[in-house]
């Protein structure tokens, strides 16, 4: 049988470039496509970050996009994903890509952005015409693809009269919102705008655009798929999403077991399995030590390791900060982000330099042991669209504490010894009384050894691989194409 031929459009993906979770998603999703019957291909811009990776791209060719009355002459260059036949394409315009950062710079986003991704938008198409790969169909990522969808519809209706189109949203926190001014850069008809396709509050929204022109959308967990239909969690794109209920649908993500396990990370202490955790307490002496602390195995070590952001919860975080240290406990955290938070918590690490450590940098080798050495590990977010912190803290018996919401509650059910069920703590109240209270219960659990044991297996036994999502993403390319192919046979 013919694999069935899929092309993802990302603005990141590892190993090439990355600020957050969408890379993970587009670096790992293509691997398990592959593993379930799908030929893919990744489409995403040729950044300084890939350009200076040494990943072995060679140069394969020229082309021209037009944005805005400019026509623009890319350079294409091509390699494999390492350690697979997967071809990734890369659009080469040094004025656009070639920069330190991917969005932004000190915290200030390009003032191009709209015209960045404006080629790579339609670049991507025309890509995909030029290596006559004519896939099923075209899943793109995230608000930096939005046109995508409506450029499938209104300019290259006959090219890709067979190929559907998938838009995933990963956070609807970020929409490529832009003054109207810069609408005519995308050379799509000023109709677009006027009918309120496009037009978003006064401005042009990447994001509307994904949402209202693709066959059909995702994201990325079931009970976000919900919450982003409501004011709370919609960003005020929650009626647009509405309008299109009956097309969209929540995928998890997975993780890979291929990275992330414990049995065999070459950066922890001491590997370990679920049926003998020896190794795990040696990777908890190590990392104590690391970190000055005192080794205590009958006290837990609960981590954080997360972007600095109000979304993960940090507001609520520095409200209980007072009652959490007073916990028997103590706290590593990892992560970088707002300011504010740095100087706080380099304040809080400063005063209980024997319950709290803070390491304020991203470190991937140290994430590792920090996930195989901490007894819990906490993540009291407003809104989390999947949240891949506590899929890899169960994969090393790491105990979850989090806020229910988003993937975080799709993933974590509440321990409960009587059902002998559950794999984590859960709070639904957004307070620091409530983030401390479901640490009382995560540490009452702990002082119960047999108990705690037993939570950490049920954790560890669980399946987050993406060859699972991979099966549900292939269900909706098939689906796009499908609903693609009816549109028009009713035309």
């Amino acid at each position: 049988m013919a694999r069935l031929k899929v092309v993802l459009v990302v603005s990141e993906a590892v190993p090439f470039a990355k600020t957050g979770g969408l890379a993970d998603v587009a670096g790992s999703l293509p691997k398990a496509l592959a593993k379930v019957g799908a030929k893919p291909t990744l489409i995403m811009p040729y950044y300084k970050e890939v350009a200076r990776g040494g990943f072995g791209e060679k140069r394969v060719g020229r082309l021209t996009v037009p944005v805005g009355v400019n026509t623009i002459t890319t350079t294409v260059y091509a390699t494999n994903i390492p350690d697979t036949d997967i071809t990734a394409f890369f659009l080469a315009y040094d004025p656009y890509f070639y920069r330190d950062g991917l969005y932004q710079e000190k915290g200030i986003d390009y003032p191009d952005n709209a015209e960045r991704f404006t080629l790579l938008c339609r670049g991507a198409l025309e890509l995909i015409l030029a290596e006559k790969i004519n896939p099923a169909c075209i899943n793109a990522h995230d608000w930096q693809t939005g046109l995508v969808p409506v450029y499938v519809k209104d300019h290259y209706a006959e090219e890709f009269a067979g190929t559907g189109t998938l838009f995933t949203i990963h956070n609807t926190g970020y929409q490529g919102n832009f003054d109207k001014k810069y609408f005519p850069i995308t050379n799509v008809s000023w109709d677009r705008f006027v009918m309120n396709d496009l037009e978003f509050f006064g401005q042009f929204s990447f994001l509307k655009a994904g949402i209202l022109h693709a066959d059909l959308i995702s994201t990325v967990s079931e009970r976000y798929c919900e919450e982003i239909q409501t004011p709370e969690f919609g960003f005020v794109m929650d009626g647009v999403l509405r309008q299109r209920r009956a097309d969209l649908h929540g995928v998890l993500n997975g993780i890979d077991y291929t990275i992330w396990n414990p049995k065999k990370d070459p950066h922890i202490a001491a590997n370990y399995r679920a049926e003998n955790l020896k190794g795990k307490v040696l990777c908890k002496q190590v990392l104590e030590k690391e970190n000055g602390f005192a080794q205590e195995n009958k006290k837990a070590l609960v981590s954080i390791v997360s972007r600095l952001a109000d979304q993960k919860g940090f507001d609520i975080l520095v409200d209980g900060i007072d009652s959490i240290l007073q916990l028997p406990c103590r706290y590593i955290l990892l992560g970088t982000g707002d300011r504010k938070y740095h100087r706080l918590f380099k304040e809080v690490a400063k005063r209980h330099p024997k319950k709290f450590s803070s390491h304020l940098m991203f470190d991937d080798a140290m994430a590792h042991r920090i996930y195989a050495g901490s007894d819990m590990i906490l993540m009291p977010s407003r809104y989390e669209p999947c949240g891949l912190g506590q899929m890899i803290a169960l994969a090393y018996g790491t105990v979850p504490v989090v806020r229910a919401t988003g993937g975080l509650a799709d993933t974590v059910r509440d321990a409960d010894e009587s059902k002998r069920e559950g794999v984590g703590f859960a709070f639904e109240r957004y307070t620091g009384r409530a983030m401390v209270e479901a640490l009382e219960r995560a540490l009452a659990a702990y002082s119960r050894p047999r108990r705690w044991r037993n939570i950490m297996r049920r954790g560890m036994g669980k399946d987050f691989s993406w060859e699972r999502s991979a099966r549900e993403y292939m269900k909706l390319y098939r689906l796009a194409k499908r609903k693609k192919l009816g549109a028009r046979r009713k035309r």
